[in-house]
């Protein structure tokens, strides 16, 4: 018959030890698990938000609209952006954009991403030419005497002209007579138009780049 003998005390102190470690270590391991794919999952939208807002801006031809107070994002509320946008020193139009998320509140972590925004042609011809000496884009403050230009406000004249005249322009063929033709007929501003020649004869390629610019801006 085997006999076993007892245990020292020492061995006693050291068993029990290992049990207590042993215990804990199973515990975090167990509080970690249940935390843990939250704290990813937070992470994962941040980021998600972060890039998709980002991708908007650099695949968009308009240069990028600086918002640098946290806003919540729409359709996610429980999250904050901010939007910094900082010219380069080798070229004003190209900009340095800085994408901020954080959230969700109350927590205050924060992802933040950046890319570099490059000006598309069309952008590029348009300050160029000096359009944007009299012309603003979008829903921008206008410039007294002058048009602002972008898909609606040049959706609106094409309609305009063609109502009055009885013609039948797309926006695209409006843009080009404008630029080409502006005297042709008398719904925007031609005595100002005709006098910056260089515009009126700019290049087919930079004329369609412009055009392609302008049509992309709401």
């Amino acid at each position: 018959m085997r006999k076993f003998r007892g245990l020292s005390l020492v061995e006693l102190v050291l068993a029990l030890g290992l049990i207590f470690v042993s215990s804990g270590g199973v515990m975090s391991v167990v509080v970690a698990g249940v935390s843990w794919p939250k704290r990813n999952q937070f992470a994962t939208v941040r980021d998600s938000l972060a890039k998709g807002k980002l991708d908007e801006i650099m695949v968009n031809s308009a240069p990028p609209v600086p918002a640098p107070v946290y806003a919540p994002v729409t359709g996610a509320p429980d999250y904050d952006m901010k939007i910094n946008a900082t010219p380069t020193t080798y070229d004003p139009l190209s900009q340095v954009v800085e994408v901020s998320v954080r959230g969700p509140r109350p927590q205050l972590v924060t992802c933040t991403i950046r890319g570099l925004f490059v000006p598309s042609d069309g952008a590029v011809a348009f300050e160029q030419y000096g359009c944007s000496s009299c012309h603003a884009l979008g829903a921008n403050t206008p410039v007294p005497g002058s048009p602002n230009l972008g898909l609606a406000s040049l959706t609106a004249a094409k309609d305009a002209e063609n109502s009055l005249y009885s013609t039948s322009l797309t926006v695209s063929a409006y843009i080009d007579e404008s630029i080409r033709q502006p005297d042709k007929f008398t719904t925007g501003n031609p005595v100002v138009m005709t006098s910056y020649p260089d515009i009126m004869s700019m290049p087919q390629e930079d004329l369609s780049a412009l055009r392609t610019y302008l049509m992309s801006i709401p």
